[in-house]
């Protein structure tokens, strides 16, 4: 009974975005708009109470309305391009992505070690899917979308667009060492706060978020070139990815190498987070803590 209640609801969830993605363009803002607020329902007091959190805006007033509107248009939208690319010919999404720093990326893979890169959920983060496309073994972490039904179907398409699709469970590390171990690119969430023996709290704006150092512990132990990969939508409605080289190999001990890089990819992100702060998907879910403890 348990099975066909989720998967009665998996279907549903996959018409209503396929309704959307269908409505004159993927990128119609009225479509967007409207599939992010039915996402967002109840969740208004908490976005905006995480972006004063982080940037010192008002949660409430003048400005809050504009913030919020945009944040319901930005994960309408990204959630129906994900949905409408990842089911498009793999050369159409292969062509949707401008890739920056590609070289940098490909003479540290020459080494054999394979590369981590890591990634925050700023804007089309969906896009990073298309990687896989362009000739490398991919492999990229997600949390699991609730419905196991909905998670097969997901891996079914990032398949047919050459990504793995990693589950954040506890098989992600062991998944991930053999993909570096194969001279693959193995692409991990920086932002998602996860409690565990590795995690630690780190500045992020007026606030603290609880970062995840284990995946980049893991690199480090395998000598596997680190990397960040920020996604920037274009006028033109395709996306670039920058990737910034974070590191070669550790100049410290593994512990403290592996919060100095945590570190540099939050304030990257962060810095994306100043030019466009409603394009962050996770202002509904952060774990923010207001000191360092």
């Amino acid at each position: 009974m348990r099975r066909l209640a989720d998967m009665i609801v998996s279907v549903m969830l996959r018409g209503v975005v396929f309704m959307f993605s269908r409505l004159r363009h993927p990128r119609h803002p009225i479509a967007a708009r409207i599939l992010g607020r039915v996402i967002l329902s109840g969740k208004k007091k908490t976005v905006l109470r995480n972006m004063h959190a982080v940037l010192g805006t008002p949660p409430s007033g003048k400005g809050s309305g504009k913030q919020w509107s945009t944040y319901c248009q930005y994960v309408g939208r990204t959630l129906i391009e994900l949905d409408w690319l990842i089911v498009q010919d793999p050369d159409i999404f292969r062509r949707h992505i401008v890739l920056e720093g590609e070289e940098a990326l490909r003479s540290a893979l020459s080494k054999g070690n394979g590369a981590m890169m890591l990634f925050s959920h700023f804007g089309n983060v969906g896009s990073l899917s298309a990687i896989g496309l362009h000739g490398y073994d991919f492999g990229m972490a997600a949390r699991s979308l609730g419905l196991p039904s909905l998670d097969l179907s997901y891996q079914r398409k990032f398949d047919r667009q050459s990504t793995q699709w990693i589950l954040t469970d506890r098989s992600m590390l062991l998944r991930g060492r053999d993909l570096l171990k194969r001279n693959g690119l193995f692409a991990v969430a920086i932002d998602f706060s996860v409690k565990n023996a590795r995690s630690v709290w780190m500045e992020f704006g007026h606030s603290f978020l609880r970062v995840n150092c284990a995946p980049i512990l893991l690199a480090l132990q395998c000598d596997a070139p680190i990397f960040y990969a920020s996604v920037r939508r274009l006028p033109d409605g395709r996306d670039r990815i920058t990737i910034v080289p974070l590191s070669d190999s550790p100049t410290e001990e593994f512990e403290p190498s592996s919060r100095s890089i945590a570190s540099r990819a939050i304030q990257l992100l962060q810095t994306d987070l100043s030019s466009s702060p409603a394009t962050w998907w996770l202002w509904a879910d952060c774990v923010l803590n207001a000191q360092d403890d």
